[in-house]
Order: structure tokens, then C-alpha cells, then sequence
């Protein structure tokens, strides 16, 4: 059992990340690429994790569980992303910024 669910983890953030690579690529391609988006600290131990980008631009931040479940939608003025009221775990951001769309993995614990 524990082999299987280390098995669907795997598949579940080797898709995001498949997905992710093609969405920024896609966008790249089309628009020239000028944003990019950093996200600390990961591994968050506080509570609250700093989506840092070069644009003063509204994000809107989706996390998503390792199901593929959305556990949290936001849109961010600022940098900072409160997180204490998810339990331990990996999880998949996916930030939206004006046009463009990044996915990036985050560790809360």
C-alpha cells in the first residue's frame, strides 16, 4: 500500500510538472517570456511562503493536493502566501500572472 502511494505521488507530480514545462513553453513560444516567478521558502516550515516576481501585477494562485484536488484559490496584491491551515505535504502551485501561467512544488511542513 505504502509502495502504491509512493507510486501515485510520482505520477501525479511527474504530470504536473509535463504540464507545467509545456504551459511555460507554450507561453514562450507565443509572447516573449519576461516574468518569472520564485517561490520561498520551500521546503515553508512558517506558515507563509513569498511568491516573488519582477511584475507588481495581481497573481492569482491556485495549490493543489497530491489527488489533484484544489485545496486553496487566492489572488495576491503582495508577495506573501499564508499556508498554515494546510496539513504537512506536497503540493502544486499554479500562478497566474496577467498572461502567463507557472506551476511550481511545494513542500509544506
Amino acid at each position: 500500500m505504502k509502495q502504491l502511494y509512493v507510486i501515485i505521488i510520482f505520477l501525479f507530480t511527474l504530470c504536473f510538472s509535463v504540464e507545467g514545462f509545456s504551459q511555460e513553453r507554450q507561453n514562450s513560444m507565443n509572447t516573449p517570456q519576461t516574468e518569472t516567478v520564485n517561490v520561498y521558502p520551500n521546503p515553508v516550515k512558517n506558515g507563509v511562503v513569498t511568491i516573488a516576481s519582477k511584475s507588481d501585477h495581481k497573481k492569482v494562485v491556485e495549490v493543489y493536493n497530491v489527488l489533484g484536488k484544489q485545496v486553496l484559490k487566492t489572488s495576491l496584491l503582495k508577495n506573501k502566501l499564508n499556508v498554515s491551515k494546510l496539513p504537512s505535504g506536497i503540493y502544486i502551485l499554479k500562478i497566474s500572472i496577467q498572461n502567463q501561467e507557472f506551476t511550481r512544488k511545494l513542500v509544506v511542513e
